[in-house]
């Protein structure tokens, strides 16, 4: 087991429980669960994408971050700059996805191993339009051209990952310009347990999701993962005794997010302490 920093978990009303508490309260609860009920997601799985967090159709109907969307617009009414930024695999570039496919005379430029003065979109910017900047983590060879176009009459919103934020943030606010950050951070548990209690066409409150979203850490992806796995060991272990299912659920899922863990406790190291709090530690880890 690795070792456990409560530090770096989300907040909910159970993070206070000891670790072997936490998980044994899990464990008892998924071999418990009557699987006969999902005999619907069985025949017909969501359709979930495990390396993403949500599709974009998905994330603006889930409604886990509507108020990010509302955010980045309210901040543009107020000639600010937004800088959307989170975690890796957290939905940062998914949101100023759906923030421009709002309204017309949006734009997204990947500003990924690109200096922005070399992309086609920039110099074709008409008055008024406005740009949504993803990936913009080379900074200084990337600020005069963002002065340029500060200076101008466009509406920029840009996207950054979490450990580059900060030395952004600083940079644009020596132009004159006022930030505003867009964090894309842990969604609550019982926002979480809603959205998976959707997906998986139960009851709200429904014990099963409320474990999925325990277990997911924050991470709507995490929680995608589980449902995808669920949905497909519940179809070949129609039957089987709960045990069993449950033990293959959480060793395939945990397998599938490792990858991501590595990701995110490297993306630890790199941001700055105060913003930690908003990368993944999902409980899955521990099991």
């Amino acid at each position: 087991m690795d070792s456990f920093d409560p530090t770096f978990t989300e907040k909910d009303d159970f993070s206070e429980l000891p670790l072997d508490t936490q998980i044994s309260e899990i464990l008892a609860s998924l071999e418990s669960y009557d699987y006969a009920n999902l005999n619907e997601i069985a025949m017909h799985p969501p359709y979930l994408m495990a390396g993403n967090p949500l599709r974009q159709e998905q994330f603006i109907e889930s409604g886990l971050t509507k108020d990010l969307l509302n955010d980045i617009d309210k901040s543009l009414e107020k000639g600010e700059m937004p800088i959307v930024t989170g975690a890796y695999r957290m939905g940062k570039t998914t949101l100023g996805m759906a923030w421009k496919d709002q309204k017309e005379k949006r734009f997204r430029i990947s500003a990924l191993g690109y200096k922005l003065e070399q992309k086609e979109e920039i110099k074709n910017l008409k008055e008024n339009d406005e740009i949504f900047i993803d990936e913009l983590n080379q900074i200084p060879e990337n600020i005069e051209t963002l002065t340029t176009l500060i200076s101008t009459k466009y509406k920029i919103v840009i996207g950054t990952s979490l450990n580059n934020y900060t030395e952004l943030k600083e940079a644009i606010e020596k132009t004159g310009a006022t930030v505003s950050p867009i964090i894309v951070g842990l969604v609550p548990t019982v926002q979480l347990q809603d959205y998976v209690a959707r997906s998986l066409k139960l009851n709200a409150d429904d014990q099963l999701a409320l474990n999925i979203a325990r277990l997911s850490g924050g991470s709507p992806m995490v929680a995608n993962i589980i449902c995808n796995e669920l949905a497909l060991l519940v179809r070949m272990h129609h039957g089987d005794a709960p045990q069993k299912l449950v033990k293959e659920l959480l060793s395939s899922s945990k397998s599938k997010i490792m990858a991501f863990i590595d990701e995110w406790d490297e993306l630890r190291t790199k941001t700055d302490q105060s913003l930690q709090k908003h990368i993944p530690n999902p409980l899955l880890r521990y099991l």
